[in-house]
């Protein structure tokens, strides 16, 4: 986990211990997203004669890169709460990981392992991705060029307008403008896999914090001392409190994105389809669809799968109170124990936006929406 901070610190979105936060990088971000991609690829489409496929295409791409404004500004309209719900969950998983029982050491490494490994699988996934999606074009022309000797018609990362120039005029202004598109892409990427990673790795850590409790719970009644077990439950109700305390900053900082992330992946999912759906022969299309609907599927499919473990997790805390001998306890332990038992009887949920918790259901219903969708306007388009 400490590699996804540092590379969120790189793209400045994580403070420094040694300095004041200046969000000045972060802000250049969201604009280079909104002001040298998004609305250029807007205006092309706009400018250009009517295509549907054209239109797929670039309302695709536009969805699935644009959705990095929203994101980056959340995530920096949240940053202190995400670093500080952080801080909370290590120093509660440091306070237990000298606990000697072995299934509780074994969450712990299980926590660790996800958290080294996802930022590193990540990442190579995304460049296996992003590479040919990116690269393509640039490097077919540059191949044709080298081995016809003639220049084919140029065409850059995406297709944009960019009202000022014409990076199609000349050669070494194609150039420049590529270089700047990968360049910026590859900060963007940067961005998408640290932010998505430090979301994903906060919410395993907090699933995990409650399968810990709920196994600390479940030898509450192996406690003969009086003493020894009101430690141990004092203990409890503060991991507690830190679990669900980290739960509902997660939710608050996370549940108008996944509204937001949803929302684009059904129309996105639908627009894809589509033009997969649609005779066509062009080969760099067909593989921007492919990567487009990999990408999309695999990020709702992540966040579902977490959603699904959180709230499992959250209801083993609430059966283990339930299990306690709470009725033989003193009236003041009892007080505790009930109160803990009502408070976990909450179930603790990611939400988009609070209208549906996150889970493997909201992934089957995000595409059975998106085969609708794609239905209806593959029946438009067939009857035009």
């Amino acid at each position: 986990m400490n590699l996804t901070i540092a590379y969120l610190r790189m793209v400045g979105y994580w403070s420094h211990p040694d300095r004041p936060f200046r969000p000045t990088q972060a802000i250049c971000l969201i604009g280079v997203v909104l002001f040298w991609i998004v609305i250029p690829e807007l205006v092309y489409i706009m400018r250009q004669e009517p295509n549907f496929v054209t239109f797929v295409r670039n309302l695709a791409e536009i969805l699935i890169i644009g959705i990095a404004v929203p994101q980056a500004s959340i995530a920096l309209v949240h940053r202190p709460l995400i670093e500080e719900t952080y801080s909370e969950i290590q120093s509660s998983l440091e306070t237990v990981s000298t606990d000697p029982y072995r299934d509780i050491q074994r969450v712990i490494r299980k926590l660790k392992t996800f958290s080294e490994w996802i930022f590193k699988g990540y990442i190579g996934g995304e460049v296996a991705l992003a590479g040919p999606y990116f690269l393509s074009i640039p490097v077919t022309i540059i191949l044709k060029y080298f081995i016809t000797g003639a220049l084919p018609p140029l065409r850059g990362v995406f297709e944009a307008d960019y009202l000022l120039f014409d990076y199609q005029a000349n050669v070494w202004l194609w150039f420049i403008t590529v270089v700047i598109n990968l360049t910026s892409m590859s900060y963007v990427i940067l961005f998408l896999v640290s932010s998505h990673c430090i979301s994903w790795s906060l919410l395993h850590k907090v699933s995990g914090l409650l399968k810990i409790i709920s196994l600390k719970i479940g030898r509450l009644n192996e406690f003969v001392e009086d003493v020894k077990r009101r430690e141990e439950l004092t203990e409890i109700i503060e991991l507690h409190e830190v679990a669900y305390r980290s739960a509902r900053a997660l939710e608050k900082s996370l549940n108008v994105f996944m509204l937001m992330l949803y929302g684009m992946c059904i129309l996105n999912l639908c627009v894809t389809m589509v033009s997969l759906s649609l005779p066509n022969n062009d080969r760099d299309l067909l593989l921007k669809m492919l990567v487009i609907l990999v990408y999309i599927l695999f990020h709702i499919f992540v966040y579902s799968m977490l959603g699904t473990e959180l709230m499992y997790s959250s209801t083993l805390v609430a059966e283990a109170f339930y299990g306690t001998h709470w009725y033989m306890r003193s009236v003041s332990e009892q007080r505790i124990i009930l109160f803990a038992l009502t408070r976990s009887q909450k179930m603790v949920m990611l939400t988009t936006g609070k209208y549906f918790p996150v889970n493997r259901t909201t992934f089957g219903m995000a595409l059975r929406t998106a085969l609708s969708y794609f239905a209806v306007l593959r029946q438009v388009y067939g009857a035009q």
